[in-house]
């Protein structure tokens, strides 16, 4: 079903998901500086898909050397995240309530914007590589076509 690093990734969006639906109940407030938290996480791992995705396009053949960066940007990635989540509201950090609204904004906003135009580069990419499949299954076809009236 998925790999390893693909089930911590949904494991991930869903404990997002059930902590935006737990923010509308009254069992559960988050303060603006966990909300800042879970916002910087959140765009860490929308950057970490988003690098991954043009990284995959601009190598189509990735040596090994780019496939051991992948792997060693995506812990990064994910270990900065994971901090960011645990250790962070821990810190005792003083950030001023409003530079924790401006931030927490900003994050979500680039977030959602960052992973907005990921999913359009790549439908972009899949209707790109089934159209040409079917581009060239035709052209398959008609040059098979154009053969056998050639040999009549």
């Amino acid at each position: 079903m998925f790999r390893k690093t693909e089930t911590f990734t949904v494991g991930a969006g869903i404990a997002f998901i059930v902590l935006a639906i737990l923010r509308l109940t009254p069992f559960h407030n988050l303060t603006g500086k966990s909300l800042l938290y879970f916002g910087i996480a959140a765009t860490m791992f929308v950057l970490m898909d988003f690098v991954g995705f043009i990284t995959g396009l601009i190598f189509k053949k990735r040596s090994v050397l780019i496939q051991k960066s992948s792997i060693i940007l995506y812990f990064i990635i994910v270990v900065l995240a994971a901090i960011t989540v645990i250790v962070l509201p821990h810190t005792g950090i003083n950030i001023a309530v409003k530079n924790v609204n401006t931030w927490g904004d900003a994050l979500t906003m680039f977030g959602l914007g960052l992973a907005i135009v990921t999913l359009g580069i790549k439908s972009n990419v899949a209707i790109g590589k089934a159209f040409g499949q079917e581009l060239d299954e035709r052209i398959d076809e008609k040059l098979k076509e154009w053969g056998k009236s050639n040999k009549n």
